[in-house]
């Protein structure tokens, strides 16, 4: 059903997910944007402000501060359920397709603000997704400098678009 996988802001890294949850400073959609959100269960959570939004999202030098205020003013919503099972996934054995993982370098959630701070096992923290899809045709972990987990909310984002070899996806 797919012909190719495409990551944003991914990795199978969780150990830095508690410290971005803990910044978020949760609280339930309907109460933060009672407006926005007001008919949405209590499984619902927004991240508290901009100081939240820009902890778990952006890179401090890598991105036009009114995009920060765009990204808070339409903030939408995740679940505690979400947090907890991002990275747990299976092997996609049978996939062979192409592979593209685009994360950050300063990715606060999955790199804990440094994707390559492997210890040795890997050039690259998004770069061990890789052993999530053995069959793949090709994979390729893009890693954008002065880039926080929201890639495309960043100087580099028109970058990106540039450099992604979309002949190959």
């Amino acid at each position: 059903l797919t012909d190719a996988v495409i990551l944003t802001g991914f990795s199978l890294n969780s150990s830095f997910s508690h410290q971005a949850f803990a910044a978020f400073n949760s609280q339930l959609a309907k109460l933060n944007q009672p407006a926005r959100f007001a008919d949405l269960d209590p499984g619902y959570l927004l991240w508290q402000n901009n100081q939240s939004n820009q902890f778990g999202f952006f890179y401090p030098t890598g991105f036009e501060p009114s995009i920060l205020t765009f990204s808070e003013e339409t903030k939408y919503t995740f679940t505690t359920g979400e947090m907890l099972s991002m990275t747990s996934g299976g092997v996609a054995e049978g996939f062979k397709g192409p592979v593209l993982v685009v994360t950050g370098a300063q990715d606060m959630i999955f790199c804990g603000g440094d994707c390559y701070s492997t210890g040795g096992v890997s050039d690259s923290i998004p770069a061990v997704v890789q052993m999530a899809y053995p069959s793949a045709s090709t994979f390729e972990a893009f890693i954008p400098n002065n880039t926080g987990h929201g890639v495309n909310l960043h100087y580099s984002g028109a970058l990106n678009s540039r450099l992604i070899p979309t002949s190959s996806y």
